[in-house]
């Protein structure tokens, strides 16, 4: 089995960045440290990187990160499964010979999860001899579709800037549902609240792990609903949030010609937008021509909607919002938010 070196996992993950530090100094590690007294009479301080120097009683200063036991490779149920290229150079889990690598590899603590609440970690181990450089808010998740991948989370991104040594680890804890995920250090919880059955990758750049989801079908529902009035072909939907909205906003949601070339929506997509999960169901159910759904907060709607042009094997970028046509469960529409 080749061996590759991944020496900087910059984190290219994010569907939308999120400008703004998490906190001062977290655009990149700084020389500053925040020292503390200890009852042995050393000095100690962590910097922005995550690192803790420290000077002795002696004199001598250590401000290198104790190594951790090795993370090996184990064998995994996907194995002789194609690794899916997210970038050029990728790092597949299931494809590596077992043992440790000189390399930065993501290892998965449990391959199988089962909705529609459950955890694992997500652990990444830099078994190479130079610091990896990586984001750990930039993982993505996307799931294997007939035809490719498809884009499922994170679509906003903070942007700190952190390292991982040469024999140390970064883990994520890793959520579907209500699962209870801490976060141990900055980043470390990753959450997706609906998957539903099927194969996923978790990815930080080059190194990726797959995982699958077992149990009931993920349905796609209109939950929260105050009411609803149809003229003629047109179906309005009001939901609650819209009830108590000083200026609500509405989603219009209109069949589109069946000859146009859509992206295809997946409902783990889908569900993320509160006004998608409340207005869809009514497309894809009924034979109205438009729905309207009036609420309160649309503007992540065609941020989510521009995942169903996103497979993360290729480079494919969304067209412009007006030529952008969907395919939901055989229901071909386009999408506006209306001023």
């Amino acid at each position: 089995m080749r061996r590759r070196r991944l020496i900087a996992l910059l984190g290219a993950g994010a569907l939308a960045g999120c400008v703004g530090q998490l906190r001062e100094g977290a655009d990149g590690p700084t020389d500053s440290t925040t020292p503390g007294g200890t009852d042995d009479g050393t000095t100690t301080g962590t910097t922005t990187d995550g690192t803790t120097t420290g000077t002795t009683t002696d004199g001598t200063t250590t401000d290198e990160p104790p190594a951790d036991d090795p993370v090996p490779v184990e064998q995994s149920r996907f194995e002789g499964e194609p690794c899916p290229a997210f970038v050029d150079d990728t790092t597949c889990y299931h494809a590596l010979d077992t043992g440790v690598h000189e390399t930065a590899y993501v290892v998965p603590g449990d391959e199988v999860l089962a909705r529609p609440s459950d955890s694992t970690t997500f652990t990444l181990y830099n078994g190479g001899d130079e610091s990896v450089g990586m984001n750990p808010f930039a993982w993505t998740v996307a799931k294997r579709v007939d035809d490719g991948w498809a884009y499922v989370a994170p679509h906003v991104v903070p942007q700190p800037y952190t390292h991982v040594e040469p024999g140390t680890r970064f883990t994520w804890q890793f959520g579907i549902g209500d699962a209870d995920v801490e976060e141990d250090a900055m980043g470390s919880r990753a959450r997706v609240e609906h998957l539903g059955p099927g194969v996923y990758a978790f990815a930080h750049a080059g190194a990726l792990a797959l995982f699958e989801v077992t149990g009931d079908t993920l349905a796609l529902d209109a939950p929260d609903v105050a009411a609803t009035e149809r003229d003629g072909d047109v179906l309005t939907v009001r939901t609650a949030k819209a009830e108590g909205a000083d200026s609500p906003e509405t989603l219009v949601l209109e069949r589109a010609s069946p000859d146009s070339t859509p992206a295809t929506l997946v409902t783990e997509q889908a569900i993320q937008s509160y006004a998608l999960r409340n207005g869809l169901p009514y497309l894809t159910e009924t034979d109205v021509s438009t729905v309207r759904v009036e609420t309160d907060g649309v503007g992540m709607v065609q941020t989510i909607l521009a995942a169903a042009y996103r497979d993360p094997t290729t480079e494919n970028e969304a067209p412009p919002k007006a030529e952008r046509v969907y395919d939901y469960a055989g229901t071909v529409f386009r999408a506006t938010v209306e001023d």
